[in-house]
Parts: structure tokens; C-alpha cells; sequence
């Protein structure tokens, strides 16, 4: 963890540090990373807001997960299609 935190350069190991600890059930930690990644220039960001609107919506923060989600729809390049599918199933 201090190797994460204290070099800069790491951001992208976070993506998969986010998705170890997502399945480990430690869904805040990973939570956590994925912000990291997103709100970075990491080209990951994409691949983050995914997660990250996934762990959002496992901690019933359904509100925020439309935000993220909203945003990787509007990106359109990595998951825009099941982003779409899932806000739609977030308004209902």
C-alpha cells in the first residue's frame, strides 16, 4: 500500500488494486482507487469510472453512480452501451 500511495506514477496499479479489493468485498477501499484513477489523466480513467459506478451502486450510492456513469456514456469509449443500459435501469 505505501508503494501505491507514494509514487505518482502508480495510479494505474490502482485500477487493479480497486478491482482486487472489489472482490474481496472491501468495496470502500476500492472505492477509493478507483477515484484515484478516475479523476487522473491514467489512460484507465475510463475502465475506473466503470468500476467505480459498479461499487457505487453495490453501496446502494445510486445517485453518484448516475454521475459517473453519465460521464462514461458521454466519453463514448469504453463501456458506453451497458452505461447506458444501466442508467436506464437506475432512473426506473
Amino acid at each position: 500500500n505505501s508503494f501505491l500511495e507514494n509514487a505518482p506514477e502508480t495510479i494505474d496499479l490502482k485500477l487493479y488494486r480497486g478491482i482486487c479489493l472489489l472482490e474481496k468485498e472491501d468495496t470502500e477501499s476500492a472505492i477509493q482507487d478507483f477515484v484515484a484513477v478516475a479523476e487522473s489523466n491514467s489512460i484507465f480513467k475510463d475502465q475506473a469510472m466503470w468500476y467505480l459506478a459498479l461499487s457505487l451502486i453495490k453501496t446502494d450510492k445510486k445517485e453518484e453512480a448516475k454521475t459517473w456513469l453519465s460521464n462514461l456514456r458521454d466519453r463514448g469509449e469504453f463501456k458506453v452501451k451497458e452505461a447506458k443500459e444501466m442508467l436506464e435501469l437506475l432512473i426506473k
